[in-house]
């Protein structure tokens, strides 16, 4: 899908992100939160067949998707705070093709909304988010799952 090798500054990014959270790190939606994202979309994305420039949007969406919230409550519009802040960050720690950018931004904003989605990419990220519902005792939804993976563990 893509030609362009994406080259990207991990330890740059996670230091950006948790330096301009104006969250709790420690709080449902910090760092703990975002690292378990990353987890579940690189198990994910193994098992969903993902290449390896897709796998990389789903660990940027892990880092970036919770970073523009306000606060662990409802907090409506931090999914379109953080796409934008995905789109700042690029071409500075990662430059991504326009069409993973896109990806990319589409996930963070509209992962809080609910929705479900048939492409690949935006699915498993949402599905990684989704499988961590339960440190919040809430069980995932198979219904609102979007990949065969994500389908397949949850009830």
């Amino acid at each position: 899908m893509h030609t362009d090798k994406v080259q990207v500054n991990w330890e740059g990014l996670w230091k950006a992100v948790q330096a301009q959270f104006r969250g709790s790190l420690m709080g449902i939606h910090g760092l703990g939160h975002w690292r378990q994202v990353e987890r579940n979309g690189l198990m994910l994305a193994e098992k969903n067949g993902l290449a390896s420039e897709d796998i990389i949007v789903v660990r940027l969406f892990a880092a970036l998707h919770d970073s523009s919230r306000i606060n662990d409550n409802w907090d409506e519009g931090h999914g379109a705070r953080g796409g934008a802040y995905a789109r700042e960050l690029n071409g500075v720690f990662y430059t991504l093709v326009p069409e993973s950018l896109k990806m990319l931004e589409k996930a963070c904003a509209r992962h809080e909304l609910g929705e479900t989605t048939p492409d690949l990419v935006i699915g498993t990220c949402w599905d990684a988010d989704r499988l961590d519902l339960v440190r919040i005792g809430a069980t995932p939804r198979k219904a609102l799952m979007n990949t065969p993976a994500g389908k397949a563990l949850s009830s």
